[in-house]
């Protein structure tokens, strides 16, 4: 197999295998206060989880980012025209200066890939103090 289409299989595999729990994923909605108008969704892929809390608050700002082009493509792909979500290819650190504010940050299914991809547990405290900077006071 090329290597080209092994990545694409192996990155379907993978967005298949985080599909599957996301009815369990989107308890997290439970935990996002009713004031909360901005969402974003860290380490979103292909946007599914990040749609569902769309629909979940249909009245609030969703956003999604992730490092992977070609998961951002798909989700920008998905147009559905209800509640759709913003996405885009960026780093947590890069929205903190651009001075962003969210409400509530989700990190759903994402830390132990900073983690392993990020360089260990320095890259895991660096994500998470980021959203911190950016998280609105409350």
């Amino acid at each position: 197999m090329p290597p080209l289409e092994s990545n694409l299989n192996e990155s379907r595999n993978y967005l298949d295998q985080m599909e599957r729990g996301l009815r369990d994923k989107l308890r997290v909605t439970d935990f996002i206060p009713e004031s909360a108008q901005t969402i974003l969704d860290v380490g979103c892929a292909n946007g599914i989880l990040t749609r569902a809390v769309a629909r979940t608050f249909p009245k609030k700002l969703v956003k999604g980012i992730d490092l992977n082009a070609q998961f951002i493509a798909e989700a920008q792909g998905k147009d559905t025209g209800v509640s759709e979500p913003e996405f885009e290819k960026v780093f947590l650190r890069t929205l903190r200066e651009r001075g962003a504010r969210y409400d509530a940050i989700l990190f759903t299914s994402v830390l132990h890939e900073f983690y392993t991809y990020g360089g260990g547990m320095a890259a895991v405290l660096k994500g998470i103090a980021d959203a911190y900077r950016i998280l609105e006071p409350g």
